[in-house]
């Protein structure tokens, strides 16, 4: 299913798309490839959403800077002093963290609307593409996230990203944030550890 999401100050609109397999269903946004709800039942049979976020696209747009379900890139964490030394060349990107660059911003990936490449019962799939010299990086790349889930009870996100310049940092991931105990997810209250790129989130017994 696709429905409306929003409508950025651009005019552009956003669009969730919900996934499901079996008892699980997901939800992701074009707008920052970010997941939005997972819904799984608890040992007892009641179904939660225990995923950490906001209710529409602005929230994420205005009030995302835990980084909630969104995909960080190109580089996610810090760069210390905000540049790079690649064959001889110093790279610099905006000091956006005292003097480090943090996940790559300010112009960050989870900040844009990605283009929907497959949507099907159990997956989606979002791409952007990232121009050279984009937050400062060197080379064309083009990034593709994976929303996934399978019949033996998993949430898989991969991150998948290509590139046309043989040599520059690129280390994107997702982060989707879990909440494991019986508090509502919405509003948001805490965020706990992140998950990285690849990695599953299972339903658990709670």
């Amino acid at each position: 299913m696709k429905k409306s999401f929003g409508t950025l100050p651009s005019g552009e609109a956003t669009f969730l798309y919900t996934i499901s397999c079996g008892k699980l269903s997901a939800a992701v946004t074009d707008y920052g490839a970010t997941l939005v709800s997972l819904l799984v039942p608890d040992r007892d049979g009641v179904t939660a959403d225990v995923v950490l976020g906001y209710d529409d696209c602005n929230g994420y747009r205005t009030g995302n800077g835990a980084c909630l379900g969104a995909t960080v890139g190109r580089n996610a964490n810090r760069l210390k002093g905000a540049s790079f030394d690649l064959n001889g060349k110093t790279y610099h990107m905006s000091r956006n963290e005292g003097g480090n660059n943090l996940h790559s911003g300010p112009d960050f990936f989870f900040h844009r609307l990605w283009k929907p490449v497959s949507h099907t019962e159990n997956a989606v799939t979002l791409e952007l593409s990232s121009p050279n010299g984009d937050q400062g990086f060197p080379g064309n790349a083009v990034i593709q996230v994976t929303y996934a889930l399978t019949a033996d009870g998993a949430l898989h996100s991969s991150c998948s990203p290509s590139r046309d310049a043989s040599l520059t940092p690129m280390m994107p991931r997702t982060s989707p944030p879990v909440n494991c105990g019986r508090l509502p997810a919405r509003p948001w209250i805490s965020a706990p550890p992140s998950q990285s790129a690849g990695t599953s989130a299972r339903t658990t017994n709670r």
